[in-house]
């Protein structure tokens, strides 16, 4: 985030046991909290998702303490360092996504597609990002609703 003067990096060790999400060299990590309804939400735009996305998303963000629009990429590094708890956006590309994901995974937030699967190049532009593992299974369980 050049603009902001911020830098993220996601480190992890050659064991991929030590991973480590630094902001500028200080080591960050994503907020604890287990409960949609304390979680924070975040996503770019409503217009960046199909009807029936968008429809999802809302089913989520009803449950969640707050809905925050806007932000783009920087949502994620919101995420990575505690201040929200919860991304998901809708007919990204791959460019979009993938040098996100390690921020994330090395500040401990879970970060797959709408049916649990990593992210990867040939996903379909879907990313669901939460702090810890309990909010993403929840607000999982409901885009699979």
């Amino acid at each position: 985030m050049p603009c902001l003067d911020e830098m993220y990096i996601g480190y992890f060790g050659e064991s991929l046991k030590y991973s480590s999400a630094t902001l500028n060299g200080t080591v960050i990590s994503a907020s604890k909290k287990i409960e949609l309804s304390e979680a924070l939400i975040a996503t770019s735009s409503p217009a960046a998702f199909t009807e029936l996305g968008f429809e999802k998303f809302q089913i989520i963000s009803e449950k969640c303490k707050d809905t925050y629009f806007g932000g783009d990429c920087h949502n994620y590094a919101l995420l990575a360092s505690g201040h929200i708890d919860i991304v998901m956006e809708h007919k990204l590309a791959p460019y979009d996504m993938m040098a996100l994901v390690p921020i994330l995974l090395a500040s401990g937030a879970v970060v797959t597609d709408w049916s649990g699967q990593p992210i990867k190049t040939q996903n379909v532009g879907e990313i669901l990002a939460a702090s810890t593992a309990e909010l993403h299974t929840n607000a999982l369980s409901l885009l699979k609703a």
